[in-house]
C-alpha cells in the first residue's frame, strides 16, 4: 500500500525537487500545493497533481486543500524539505494498522547533513501518515476523517 502525498510549498526549498523524488521512488501518490507567488516549475512525472491557489494559505490550509484532492485509506503530509527513506510508508502504515486507534504515525526525523543526529518533535522536516476512514468507522476520536477536513478547508 502507498499513500497520497501531500506536499505544500512556498517554492523556496532547495530540497523540493529531491523530496518528489524520493516520494516518486516509493511510488507514492504526489499532491503538490504550490503557494509560491510566480509558480514552481516541476519536472513532468514528479507530481500527479499540482494546485496553485495564486497565494499563501499558509501550512494548514494548503495541506488540507491537497488532502480534500487525494484519494486511497492513506495520506502522508510532507514538508518540502523533507527525504523520505526507502520502506518509510510501509513502516509508517504497519504501526499505524497496529494500533486501531491510532490516527497519525511519525517516523524519526534525521538531520540530513548528519543522519546520526535526530531533529527535535518542533523541527521543521517532517513526514506524517493519517489514516482516512470512512463514516462507517465510528465517531473521529483522534482520527482524520475525509469529511471533517473538507469542513476546515
Amino acid at each position: 500500500m502507498t499513500p497520497a502525498a501531500v506536499v505544500p510549498t512556498l517554492g523556496r526549498s532547495p530540497l523540493l525537487l529531491p523530496c518528489l523524488e524520493a516520494l516518486r521512488r516509493e511510488g507514492a501518490g504526489i499532491i503538490v500545493v504550490d503557494q509560491a507567488e510566480i509558480p514552481v516549475e516541476i519536472p513532468a512525472g514528479l507530481a500527479d497533481h499540482v494546485l496553485r491557489p495564486g497565494r499563501n494559505l499558509g501550512f494548514a490550509a494548503a495541506t488540507n486543500a491537497g488532502i480534500a484532492m487525494a484519494a486511497g485509506e492513506w495520506i502522508a503530509t510532507v514538508n518540502d524539505d523533507a527525504l523520505v527513506e526507502p520502506g518509510w510508508a510501509g513502516a509508517l502504515i504497519a504501526a499505524l494498522e497496529a494500533d486501531g486507534g491510532a490516527a497519525a504515525a511519525q517516523g524519526v526525523n534525521l538531520v540530513l547533513d548528519r543522519p546520526e543526529v535526530a531533529e527535535e518533535a518542533t523541527g521543521r522536516r517532517f513526514a506524517i501518515l493519517h489514516r482516512v476512514l470512512s463514516p462507517a468507522a465510528g465517531p473521529p476520536t483522534g482520527r482524520f476523517r475525509r469529511a471533517a477536513l473538507r469542513r476546515s478547508a
